[in-house]
């Protein structure tokens, strides 16, 4: 009985201090619960990160910098945000943060207007009212791409909206929107029997983007280099599982919505992953992947349309750590 009793106490010692020696790990998103996210959360529920020695903690944002801010500053590991806003902080304000991994291999981003509307390419913009979220990026690519198109950018109404981008469009207010996302914005308003058109800037001559992107603090990149392979290891795990499972995949998010501020429409969200998996993945690029050239393509295109003042190697923007 004391064997008994002592092999007993073996295991539940063995059991808790292996559970101690999880490094912990936090991830900031860019926005609440969504199809994008479901990789990490099927990461989690799945024990994909339990197995790299990972308890990871998902937090959610209050404000739409909280992931440059708080993993610049080093009080979260691992954030969710976008190429674009990178370069533009990294290079004005040297903010030390760098992408360590590319969640979309395409923009997501897009234009979107009614079929009633009949736009279908940027030349179509003429005498229309653009719906946009006030962004200085935004209002320079709207009209860089109506004139690179054969329009008269001048005739081009631009209309700050915020983030009420549907509303905008179904009402009337404006004829077509800039920022919304084809994996969001148009399930959306498929769902509620409004049809769309909808292209991206890269159809008519931007530069592509990897748009959704995982940054760190260059201090954590420096100082914590296994934790953080560890990481996009397990997620890249949780990726596979979703591209297999994607209804599960979706199940997973569902359960972990945020349902106070952003309640979930299951058939969107599935609708959404379908859009997104070809995205995030292609046959020529993994996921998490990223190729030096997209950002240096990017970073002189920023450059020429004076939204940034100087510019740096690709180098300076990411890191590949996997």
């Amino acid at each position: 009985m004391k064997n008994l009793l002592f092999f007993i106490y073996i295991l539940l010692f063995t059991s808790c201090t292996t559970e101690k020696k999880l490094e912990p790990v936090t991830v900031l998103l860019e926005w609440y619960p969504n199809a994008i996210h479901s990789f990490i959360y099927v990461a989690k529920e799945k024990g994909f990160f339990k197995e790299e020695g990972l308890d990871v903690e998902i937090l959610l944002p209050s404000g739409s910098n909280d992931s440059i801010i708080f993993t610049a500053a080093g009080k979260v590991d691992i954030g969710f945000y976008y190429m674009n806003q990178l370069i533009l902080q990294k290079t004005e304000q040297n903010i030390p943060v760098s992408s360590i991994g590319a969640v979309s291999q395409e923009s997501l981003s897009v234009f979107i207007a009614p079929k009633d509307k009949k736009i279908m390419s940027p030349k179509d913009f003429e005498n229309k009212k653009i719906g946009y979220s006030g962004e200085p990026l935004s209002e320079m690519k709207i009209r860089k791409l109506v004139k690179d198109n054969g329009g008269d950018e001048k005739t081009v109404q631009l209309v700050d909206v915020g983030f009420d981008l549907i509303t905008a469009m179904v009402t009337g207010k404006v004829d077509v929107t800039h920022g919304g996302y084809r994996h969001h914005e148009v399930p959306v308003l498929e769902s509620k029997g409004i049809e769309v058109n909808y292209f991206s800037a890269a159809q008519y001559g931007e530069p592509g983007e990897y748009e959704t992107i995982l940054i760190s603090g260059d201090e954590t990149i420096k100082n914590k280099p296994e934790t953080l392979k560890k990481f996009l290891r397990a997620a890249k795990k949780g990726f596979n599982y979703v591209k297999k499972h994607p209804k599960e995949a979706i199940d997973i998010t569902f359960s972990n919505q945020s349902l106070e501020n952003f309640p979930l429409d299951k058939n969107v969200e599935i609708k959404s992953l379908d859009t997104l998996i070809p995205l995030m993945e292609s046959e020529n690029q993994e996921f998490l992947s990223q190729e030096k050239e997209l950002y240096k393509q990017r970073i002189e295109w920023l450059y020429k349309e004076k939204m940034i003042k100087k510019k740096f190697d690709a180098d300076f923007y990411f890191k590949n750590l996997i």
